[in-house]
């Protein structure tokens, strides 16, 4: 499966017969692919095409670096097609596996290449290539040399070249025939105007029952393509005597399209006679035009997978959302390089903040010590005649030993005296003082008739001030 993912550069395919032998070479640039040269070799007597071959590619430089295409002479392969109702055309290839799997002859040591399905009205016919991969044994060891190889049959070439040729030559838009030779027999291929192959037939002239049915098949045929090397004795020799070849060489356009309406009558098809070179030529272009090229048991991929012309629009909306999550993503990450470079710095002036927060929190207990003075300072407390008053109220049985004045109003006396309760009804009395009470409980002297008190009231300045007077 990993070679299917290579794609190729530079390709040799090798086109051998027992007669001679076509090198086509070929390199892609971007994803158009350019046939340099087409040569023609051998011209030695061989029994068969693969001793030709061996000797080709042997002489190929830097076999590392370049695909090889074998495309495979006739007399190497099978053709074989089968009818099949028309409701299967959705899953005519799932029935084709399965019929592959159930044939025997599949099975045992043959490769299969499933060819082209052509629908008609009420079938459809699929074409089958299969060969023996005995092949593969006795080309092992020569086609490893490459980066990749592909085998693939000659009769899909010649029809994709001859359909090419087609529709630069003829006006005629439908199926036709080619024709070519095979030693002593001839290779008739009938093409659709698409390249696709319905049939591949090889014949021998000499009145045998296939050839008799060819014969009635070409007779009835309006266009046929024959290959130089099928000359017209050979051609009036299988018994086609009202053929009328016309030279591609010679006839232009517009000439071939007039010798077509003069010809176009029943049983008279008019010939074309092409060069093999040029055939195999727009073939080769032809299938490499491909993304991916089928052969037997292998696949080439020659090109970048096509995107189909719908799938543009899917491409540009999934492109603005790759667009818009690359820039949430950079986005994120600046963000989160800007945001870690912010808590490194808050960490810094959290370190310098420390002090500066200790000072803050003084200078809030000064100011506040300072609000609690200033409000002391603005209130005038009467002393001296507090004093006076505290001392006309206090019996000479009673001492004062501490007096203390908090937050500017309350009051607090520590001494003794010979009854504790009635100096504090008498506290009571003075205007001003309020919520005069027992801080602790009174104690007495056992000693003497004294008791020890603790007093806490409140004074009302202003109501104090007004009763003295002020």
């Amino acid at each position: 499966m990993l070679r299917t993912l290579k794609i190729a550069k530079n390709l040799v395919a090798i086109y051998p017969t027992s007669a001679e032998t076509l090198v086509a070479t070929a390199e892609r640039k971007g994803r158009k692919w350019v046939i340099s040269s087409i040569e023609t070799r051998g011209g030695e007597s061989s029994e068969n095409w693969l001793e030709p071959f061996l000797k080709t590619i042997a002489n190929i430089a830097n076999p590392q670096k370049t695909s090889l295409m074998l495309i495979l002479p006739r007399s190497e392969y099978f053709f074989t097609k089968g009818v099949y109702p028309k409701h299967l055309e959705e899953n005519i290839e799932q029935v084709l596996t399965y019929n592959q799997s159930e044939h025997v002859f599949f099975k045992n040591g043959s490769a299969v290449l499933p060819g082209d399905v052509v629908a008609g009205r009420e079938s459809l016919m699929a074409t089958l290539y299969w060969a023996k991969k005995s092949l593969w044994e006795n080309l092992s060891q020569e086609i490893k040399r490459f980066e990749n190889f592909l085998i693939i049959p000659d009769a899909m070439v010649l029809a994709r070249g001859l359909a090419s040729i087609a529709n630069h030559t003829s006006p005629y838009n439908g199926s036709f025939w080619g024709l070519f030779s095979i030693d002593e027999n001839i290779h008739a291929i009938h093409i659709t105007k698409e390249g696709g192959v319905t049939e591949s037939v090889v014949a021998n002239p000499q009145k045998s029952l296939l050839w008799e049915m060819l014969k009635k098949k070409l007779q009835s045929s309006r266009i046929i393509f024959c290959s130089n090397p099928l000359q017209q004795e050979q051609l009036r020799t299988v018994g086609i005597e009202t053929l009328d070849a016309t030279s591609l060489t010679e006839t232009s356009e517009n000439e071939s399209q007039q010798t077509y309406a003069d010809e176009k009558v029943p049983h008279k098809p008019v010939v074309f006679c092409v060069p093999l070179e040029e055939v195999i030529r727009q073939g080769l272009t032809k299938t490499l035009d491909a993304s991916l090229v089928r052969g037997f048991d292998y696949s080439l991929r020659v090109n970048l997978p096509r995107v189909p012309r719908w799938c543009y629009g899917l491409m540009v909306i999934f492109l603005c959302y790759a667009l818009f999550a690359g820039y949430m993503v950079f986005e994120k990450n600046h963000l989160t390089t800007k945001l870690s470079r912010i808590k490194k710095e808050r960490a810094a002036l959290e370190e310098q903040w420390k002090p500066i927060e200790q000072q803050i929190k003084v200078v809030e207990q000064m100011e506040q010590d300072k609000k609690t003075l200033e409000s002391l300072t603005q209130r005038v407390i009467p002393i001296r005649e507090f004093m006076e008053v505290l001392s006309t109220k206090t019996p000479k049985d009673t001492w004062i030993n501490n007096l203390i004045l908090t937050q500017g109003n309350k009051v607090i006396l520590r001494g003794d005296s010979k009854s504790a309760v009635q100096y504090m009804g008498e506290l009571a009395k003075i205007p001003g003082f309020t919520n005069v009470r027992f801080v602790s409980p009174v104690r007495k002297d056992s000693g003497s008739d004294k008791e020890f008190f603790n007093i806490e009231f409140v004074v009302d300045w202003e109501a104090f001030k007004k009763a003295q007077g002020q």
